[in-house]
């Protein structure tokens, strides 16, 4: 989850969809859920706080609504943000081969690199990340991907 100052507007009511889906999910499914939450800001000198914060898989759902309570919406800098660095993360999440795996973005912004308007940097992520290896990457790990943007003109 984008955890920038753009997302001031998103944040609770994107906490508030995620406890919802994890309630539901937990409550319907009759399988083994974990749950893992990244949030991301972007890099120095856009923001200085972190650029990811990775909470690994846990079976405990009130673990993980404590880490929706700490993300808030501060910093940031350019439009895009850290996005691909959290793509880049999820793939060092612990999954279980056998899992049924899905992650969920939900941004207001694009990566660094994809579209030049206002982008700190335009070649991309700061550290050589590319967010569309990035996302093949999850396919062949069988990671299906869903993204929400929550700002109308995200493309």
């Amino acid at each position: 989850m984008d955890c920038t100052g753009s997302m001031g507007a998103y944040i609770e009511s994107a906490r508030e969809n995620i406890r919802s889906i994890v309630e539901e999910i937990v409550t319907s499914e009759k399988s083994d859920i974990h749950l893992a939450l990244i949030e991301y800001r972007d890099h120095p000198p856009q923001e200085h706080t972190f650029v990811t914060r990775v909470h690994d898989f846990t079976r405990k759902v009130k673990e993980m609504k404590a880490w929706l309570e700490q993300c808030e919406a501060s910093g940031g800098g350019d439009a895009p943000e850290a996005v691909a660095d959290a793509l880049h993360d999820v793939l060092k999440l612990s999954w279980r081969a056998e899992a049924t795996k899905i992650a969920v973005l939900i941004s207001d912004a694009p990566p660094h690199g994809l579209d030049l308007a206002n982008d700190g940097f335009p070649e991309g992520d700061p550290g050589g990340v590319n967010p569309l290896k990035i996302v093949r990457e999850m396919a062949e790990k069988q990671i299906t991907l869903y993204c929400v943007g929550v700002e109308p003109p995200i493309s």
